[in-house]
């Protein structure tokens, strides 16, 4: 409910623009533990504590420097991804804390740690990081580091490991694209928007065998690499090389004969047990993701004779399991000359994501051979395909080969038998790690990085089910060694991600179809608020797999490690009118969705922060070009565009020549977005800000019920898309059983950020109550940049509330007195909603609208029956002539 302004007082008046960071969300050296009761995160306090930020940065994907070495090999340096220096680190890092952001999932990839050899680590890029976590740990920001990938690596279509990798297995990248080993684009089309034809694709001139570009990107065909040859075989060698390809052995220099995999697999655990060792000393460092996204590769593929096309994305040519092993022997020991693999072409449809259009014939007396020069095909010394004379095909296959341990005949489980024990490995050496590194410091065992795992499930499958070990609570002191579990799922609205288009007038639940359910109309949503509905629907199932990950029904926080939208989706309308509504409303339901989800301690890192995210204009074909520097994704919430910007940020330091400059800037549906203008350039850079730079309760005296920010505006009408109503809710706690500060842990802050709350009037309403009955309910109007005050809680004896907001810390900080304990604390705050003038405005526009499409509806019904009376008087008229 809207509340009425005295008639004397102003709503609005000169911003304070913060001059300090949000106390709310500094929790500087602070350790994190699981809460004793709930899902959620606590600290030495007992209180709540939700985390929410951001994934820094997505370009750390790609490399900032690709060199050749003496020896003719391509070297890779991150060294200032996704900052150029310590200096500027040090001001983003500034600027987030500002924005609200109280946690980083910092991205990293493998090749960033070892890029040239094995044991060959990059000390001056693990130096670099070092100083750039360690500004962020002076800014109060908690960090987890992400061991990043996509597709295995960027030689594959995607991120993550080290070139040499694929030499280890015996594959040679130069050939990946010509054989539809991997989606590659060449380098002459990689700024072509014609990556969407399979035809192109499939019609590209034959490239020499040695000159496939070895940095190029596959753009959006980058997913379908997961069921390509190459990214399947390398994660099957990296989880289990000695169980399906026992003979692919390497020598190592005093050690024998090893599996390929076991190499791979040590060498990936050894990088980051050093990466361990050298940021040990850093308390911001609350733990670790230990593998973005992790693929099973081919094991568990019921049939090499297909892929499941609910879990794997098809498009373009989509050579099956065995197709791919044809096409990299390139016709070596082939039967017959002329030999031809027939391959399904994949176009977009719904409601399926792709369908065969038509088929291809591959040559094979190309003879571009993946396998390396004398390196034996592993998948066939292992009898996994052969040559087949009487097959029509030329070939056969053990198809199910990947579903039962080759020796024993076993059913196997990818999660179980190969996922789970390779987290535990990495768990373990990274622990070691810390505590070398801890030693080499001279620091105490309880200090220095935290020990937090998140643990991500197999996209599209579920999570693994996690075998409990000695995890830190909040009564066990981190030098006993344990680890926290969270379980840090990722979401995204897959149909707007894989078409780039919105439109919240019929949207359907994605997720429940790719689980194989084909009830549409169960599935379906209809308008803005269906939209926020059918995200709900699709968190809470995400949410709802805890139990299966964590039987033993020990509190796990959840963090939803990936969520977040493209900005250039519906034909880059935003790029090329300003017109900002699509995204803000997606972007606005997806995090609504969030603080909705159970009590509202759902934690989150949105995908991403890109401070080189740009948009480039080809004047010759008038086409553009928006991303973040990695396979044509524009995700960044921070932009080097003014199109939707409020605020530009440097656009004159953006590397890439081509970027445009425009006079073009946001708007919601007309509406120009200019609220960020009076705060300086706080926001300079940010994209969307009222949607996800949101108030909410980062620690929270107590146990939460609800937290939830209903964003004003979002509709559009007369007012910016600024303001709205925040509520909360808490059962008190007593505080912390002694162990501290008592009156710390009766202390609920919640960030208030000044896009919403400066420079405004709002009313703040505080209550307390054990039952809904005669609820005492108290008005606070904020008309200061500081204030404070207390409320008296009648009915309880010394019961009461303190409160306090700071205008300057973008902060309201409650302190309730013992006597609340097991009261539920109720908080709202409201700011800039539409007066009961303009809703009775919009309600009456709502209404001629609805009796406007009533009308139309019933013209068409009574033109249609009056239609269906006309044809049969007529048929009958016929009847009577004719007979």
């Amino acid at each position: 409910m809207s509340l009425p302004f005295p008639a004397n007082i102003s709503t609005s008046r000169k911003p304070c623009i913060p001059s300090s960071l949000p106390t709310s969300t500094a929790f500087n050296q602070t350790p994190l533990f699981p809460h004793p009761t709930e899902d959620c995160f606590a600290d030495i306090y007992g209180r709540t504590i939700l985390l929410r930020g951001l994934n820094v940065g997505g370009c750390s994907k790609a490399p900032e420097i690709l060199s050749t070495s003496q020896n003719g090999q391509e070297v890779a340096s991150y060294n200032g991804r996704p900052f150029k220096n310590i200096e500027e680190a040090g001001e983003w890092w500034a600027k987030l804390k500002m924005w609200g952001v109280g946690i980083v999932r910092w991205v990293v990839v493998w090749e960033a740690i070892e890029p040239k050899a094995i044991g060959d680590y990059d000390d001056e890029y693990i130096d670099y990081l070092y100083k750039v976590l360690e500004k962020a740990g002076e800014n109060g920001l908690k960090v987890f580091i992400d061991v990043h990938q996509d597709c295995w690596s960027r030689l594959s279509g995607g991120s993550g490991a080290p070139a040499w990798t694929f030499s280890l297995v015996g594959l040679d990248p130069h050939k990946f694209h010509a054989t539809f080993t991997s989606a590659l684009l060449p380098s002459d089309t990689q700024q072509s928007n014609s990556f969407e034809s399979a035809e192109y694709i499939f019609s590209e001139p034959d490239l020499p065998v040695q000159q496939t570009p070895l940095s190029k990107p596959s753009s959006h065909l980058w997913p379908t690499n997961y069921s390509k040859l190459s990214t399947a075989t390398m994660f099957t060698m990296f989880f289990a090389g000695p169980t399906f390809a026992p003979k692919a052995t390497i020598s190592i220099p005093g050690k024998g004969e090893k599996n390929a995999g076991e190499v791979m697999q040590d060498a990936y655990i050894n990088a980051f047990r050093y990466v361990a060792r050298k940021l040990a000393g850093l308390e911001c460092i609350l733990g670790w993701d230990i593998m973005n996204e992790p693929h099973p590769g081919f094991i568990g593929l019921k049939s090499l004779a297909y892929w499941n096309q609910d879990t794997e994305l098809h498009l373009g040519v989509m050579p099956n399991g065995v197709q791919g092993m044809v096409l990299a022997s390139g016709g070596d020991g082939a039967p017959h000359t002329g030999l031809k693999v027939k391959l399904a072409v994949y176009h977009r449809s719904w409601p399926r994501p792709s369908i065969v259009t038509e088929y291809v014939d591959y040559d094979l007396t190309k003879g571009h051979r993946v396998w390396a020069d004398r390196r034996k095909d592993i998948w066939m010394d292992e009898g996994v395909w052969w040559w087949d004379k009487l097959n029509k095909n030329g070939y056969s296959c053990k198809a199910d080969y990947f579903t039962k341990n080759p020796k024993t005949g076993a059913p196997i489980d990818f999660e179980r038998d190969f996922y789970e024990p390779f987290l535990q490995r990495f768990l373990a050496a990274v622990r070691e790690g810390r505590q070398q590194g801890l030693n080499d410091l001279g620091l105490p065992q309880g200090g220095g990085m935290g020990q937090w795992c998140f643990i991500e499930p197999v996209p599209n499958i579920g999570p693994p089910l996690w075998v409990d070990g000695d995890e830190v609570d909040i009564d066990k002191t981190a030098s006993a060694g344990g680890f926290g579990v969270c379980y840090a799922p990722h979401w995204y609205d897959l149909r707007a991600c894989f078409e780039k288009r919105l439109s919240y007038t019929l949207s359907f639940d994605i997720g429940a179809l790719a689980l194989g359910s084909r009830n549409f109309f169960q599935h379906s949503y209809f308008g803005r608020l269906g939209l926020l509905e059918n995200y709900m629907s699709q968190f809470t199932r995400l949410v709802s797999r805890l139990p299966s990950f964590r039987k033993s029904g020990k509190p796990t926080p959840v963090l939803v490690g990936e969520t977040g939208i493209p900005f250039d989706i519906n034909g880059f309308e935003a790029y090329k009118t300003g017109n900002v509504h699509w995204q803000m409303v997606m972007l606005d339901s997806i995090i609504g969705a969030m603080e909705r989800v159970g009590k509202g301690n759902l934690n989150w890192t949105l995908w991403n922060f890109t401070s080189e995210n740009y948009v480039t204009f080809d004047p010759r074909t008038e086409t553009l070009e928006s991303g973040d520097g990695w396979n044509s994704e524009d995700f960044s919430l921070i932009s080097r565009d003014q199109a939707m910007t409020e605020v530009t940020y440097s656009p004159q330091q953006a590397k890439h020549q081509s970027y445009r400059m425009t006079s073009i800037r946001p708007h919601n549906r007309g509406v120009y977005l200019q609220r960020a203008k009076a705060l300086g350039d706080l926001y300079a850079g940010a994209r969307c800000i009222g949607a996800w730079i949101r108030p909410y309760p980062a620690k929270v005296a107590g146990i939460l019920v609800k937290s939830q920010f209903t964003l004003a505006n979002v509709d559009a009408g007369t007012r910016e898309c600024w303001g709205g109503t925040f509520q909360m809710s808490y059962i008190a706690n007593c505080g912390d059983g002694g162990r501290t500060n008592s009156k710390l842990a009766r202390t609920t802050e919640i960030f208030m950020p000044a896009y919403h709350f400066g420079g405004e009037t709002w009313v703040l309403q505080i209550s307390a109550y054990k039952s809904r009955c005669g609820l005492p309910l108290v008005t606070i109007l904020i008309t200061s940049e500081e204030t404070d005050g207390i409320v008296d809680v009648n009915f309880v004896a010394g019961g009461a509330v303190t409160w306090s907001y700071s205008e300057a810390s973008q902060s309201v900080s409650l302190l309730h007195t013992p006597q609340l304990t097991g009261y539920t604390i109720q908080v709202s705050a409201e700011v800039g909603v539409p007066t009961q003038k303009e809703r009775g405005l919009f309600k009456q526009c709502f209404i001629i609208l609805a009796w406007g499409i009533i009308g139309i509806v019933l013209a068409f019904i009574i033109a249609a029956w009056y239609t269906t009376e006309e044809l049969e008087m007529r048929r009958m008229e016929f009847i009577e002539r004719r007979y």
